[in-house]
């Protein structure tokens, strides 16, 4: 594809700015970009900035240009292909470090993390290990 025009970078630029801001009113009480222990205003108000900072850099203002061209051009098929924008930035939320929603950040960011971790997994195994242990001797005792 050649590169988009200027009439459609501009529309693009409107577009992802518009989708995160319904991003943050649909889901900034919901779907926590940060720490899952932050306000719904905290959270909200950290979309818009990260909705922000992403137009400023689609708008190529930004040190940044290598793979531009390429960004600009996946988003704008991604829309024209029918992907709905707030999808588009879920995704982008998903695939952003330090945003996923796995279980290791999510636990960090209610202050569960090593060691803590370590020792709740040492916990588990004994208690697994003793409901095992009484399972076994029920059975035993079952078959008496």
């Amino acid at each position: 594809m050649a590169a988009l025009t200027s009439q459609q970078l501009g529309e693009l630029s409107e577009l992802m700015k518009s989708g995160f801001e319904d991003y943050a009113l649909t889901y900034g009480d919901r779907h926590h970009v940060g720490a899952v222990t932050d306000s719904v205003e905290k959270n909200t108000s950290l979309i818009g900035k990260c909705g922000a900072e992403f137009v400023r850099i689609l708008d190529g203002k930004t040190g940044w240009q290598e793979d531009l061209p390429q960004l600009r051009e996946d988003l704008f098929n991604l829309i024209q292909r029918g992907c709905p924008k707030l999808d588009v930035i879920d995704l982008s939320f998903a695939c952003t470090k330090g945003r996923t929603p796995s279980i290791s950040d999510t636990l960090k960011s209610i202050g569960l993390a090593d060691p803590s971790l370590q020792v709740l997994a040492q916990l588990c195994k004994l208690v697994s290990e003793k409901i095992s242990a009484l399972e076994l001797s029920a059975t035993i005792a079952s078959m008496i």
